[in-house]
Formats: C-alpha cells, structure tokens, sequence
C-alpha cells in the first residue's frame, strides 16, 4: 500500500486518485451498512424530503405575503382577523 502512495504522489493524477478514495470514504461511512436497495431507498426519501422543504418554505412565504397584504389593504379594522 505505502508503494502505491509513493507512486501515485508522483502521478499527475495523485489528486483525482485521493479525490475517489475521498468518494469511497464518504460513501461508505453513509451507506456502509445498507444494501444496494435500501441505499437507492434512502436517496430517494432524501430527495422527496428536499422538494417537500422547498414546498412548505414557498407556502409560508405565500401565506406570509397574503397576511401583509391583507392588513395594508384592509387597514387596522381587520387586523384581528387570523389568517390561517
């Protein structure tokens, strides 16, 4: 193993080399114990749970833009009024 450190530090491409074993590294410590399906799974879940943030930050940014409309336009009368 040392050897083939020793040599790839002389090899142009040392840095991509160390740059996969970066990759393998990571991708083990995350998927080390799952197999092939569950990992797929779990990309999938991760991806779902990433589109569903985007979607309630958009809404509660839609509710919170309808709120101050509302209560510029209606004036301090209907400001005791929830918006939900």
């Amino acid at each position: 193993m040392a050897h083939c450190e020793l040599a790839s530090r002389r090899d142009p491409e040392y840095s991509e080399i160390e740059n996969t074993k970066q990759t393998y590294y990571r991708w083990r410590k995350e998927f080390g114990g799952l197999k092939l399906d569950q990992a797929k799974r779990m990309k999938e879940l991760e991806r779902e749970n990433a589109k569903l943030k985007r979607l309630v930050a958009e809404l509660s940014l839609e509710k919170q833009i309808l709120k101050d409309v509302t209560s510029i336009l209606a004036g301090p009368a209907l400001t005791t009024v929830a918006v939900s």
